[in-house]
């Protein structure tokens, strides 16, 4: 074959839609009876927007994973390499601001981001993200976990657990940096190059590594927790208690961290075993600094986000069923007999879609025997008979193609037939 998809990037064929399409309703179910609005934004934005947004010291700036391009009026333009810059410029653009109550949005789409792909870890990939701007209560923070449960809950995903830490804020922080330098100063050296590269421009980082060698050293690392200041140890005691009290189950990881400066108190993951290496669903915590840092007001923020891919993995492992399982084929395959009855066939498959019922057929066809072996291919639940006699008379057969039982009646009679099934 002469063209196939780029590394990093995958197909969906149609047998496989139905499985994302279930994930999207139920999640946006979810968010939509929470009081959470949909928005969209560009996939393509001015590349400081995410310099910006992620640091110059993130893994999307130095370890250059974002597509950019430079356009006809010589700017510097990058595919999104994550929604939550977006979606602030969108809030401070738009001056939502000024409408009287809190933001509560929701965002799902392709973002892009040139890292060397892994499972469920791909260079074009779907997230949804979910932002809560302008409430600085540990209560909002609570309601962003919550939600991840909701979710899991409405996919069957039971085997997970939920992550939580605080790091504190600007008046704070300073503090834990300082005591992580101290620590590591005398064993930076024995670790590895991306940690040493952290030491010097972000200490916090080091937490992240996943390196073996150098888990040994971090494991008996400062906790940020004993750093807080009043304010940040109240609002994580308040946290705590909410999840207590709504009986949410979690663990704290004094190893959880953001490495932007922008990032304040309240940081959340939920991993699952099942996932291996790559164990984390869903990400999240609070941003209260980035909205100033992006030319608004200090406005206190909080948001999560998971990737479609990687939830898809863990559902297919957790409930053993493939995407392919959620399938859902045509209700009624309609056969018709002969090319002279293919007009009087239309119109029964619209009568039929009029009335929420899935109906299809082969053009191509008119021998019922084709029909019949296309009608088992797609896994159609029924087959309807349209041939010279049934459209003189009015009276069409529905067979039942899982049990071979037949009806026979009008179009209407039918239609009910099909309904009561519903």
């Amino acid at each position: 074959m002469e063209y196939s998809k780029l590394k990093g990037t995958y197909d969906i064929i149609p047998e496989e839609s139905d499985f994302f399409r279930n994930i999207k309703a139920k999640v946006e179910s979810i968010l939509n009876i929470s009081g959470y609005k949909k928005i969209e934004f560009p996939v393509i934005e001015k590349a400081e927007l995410f310099i910006r947004g992620a640091g110059e010291a993130s893994d999307i700036v130095v370890k250059k994973e974002m597509y950019t391009f430079e356009d006809r009026g010589h700017r510097m333009i990058a595919l999104r390499p994550e929604g939550t810059a977006s979606a602030v410029r969108l809030y401070l653009e738009n001056s939502l601001s000024m409408q009287g109550y809190s933001s509560r949005m929701y965002y799902c789409g392709p973002m892009f981001r040139a890292e060397n792909p892994q499972a469920g870890r791909y260079r074009q990939f779907t997230q949804y993200g979910v932002e809560y701007i302008g409430d600085e209560e540990p209560m909002v923070d609570v309601e962003l976990i919550q939600l991840n449960s909701q979710i899991f809950k409405a996919l069957g995903l039971k085997k997970y657990t939920i992550f939580i830490n605080s790091i504190g804020c600007r008046e704070c922080r300073p503090n834990y940096l300082f005591a992580l330098k101290k620590y590591f100063e005398d064993k930076i050296d024995k670790m590895c190059a991306d940690c040493k590269k952290r030491y010097g421009t972000n200490v916090l980082r080091i937490l992240d590594c996943k390196e073996e060698s150098c888990k040994a050293f971090i494991k008996n690392a400062p906790t940020g927790i004993d750093y807080l200041c009043e304010k940040c140890k109240e609002h994580f005691e308040s946290l705590k208690n909410y999840l207590n009290n709504l009986k949410i189950p979690y663990q704290i990881d004094p190893g959880l961290v953001r490495g932007l400066d922008y990032y304040n108190r309240t940081v959340f993951e939920i991993k699952s075993e099942l996932l291996g290496a790559q164990s984390t669903i869903s990400a999240g915590g609070r941003y209260d600094y980035l909205i100033k840092e992006l030319g608004g007001m200090e406005t206190p923020a909080s948001g999560f986000a998971f990737g479609m891919e990687r939830l898809a993995i863990l559902i297919e492992k957790e409930l053993g069923r493939a995407k392919k399982d959620f399938y859902i084929p045509p209700e009624v395959y309609v056969a018709y007999i002969g090319k002279e009855n293919l007009y009087s066939a239309l119109e029964i498959i619209n009568r039929l879609r009029e009335n929420g019922i899935t109906a299809v057929t082969e053009y191509k066809y008119s021998n019922l025997k084709k029909h019949l072996r296309t009608a088992d291919s797609m896994k159609a639940k029924f087959a309807l008979f349209a041939g010279e006699d049934e459209i003189k008379s009015g009276e069409y057969t529905l067979r039942n193609l899982s049990t071979g039982e037949q009806t026979t009646g009008t179009i209407e009679e039918i239609i009910k037939t099909l309904l009561s099934y519903a």
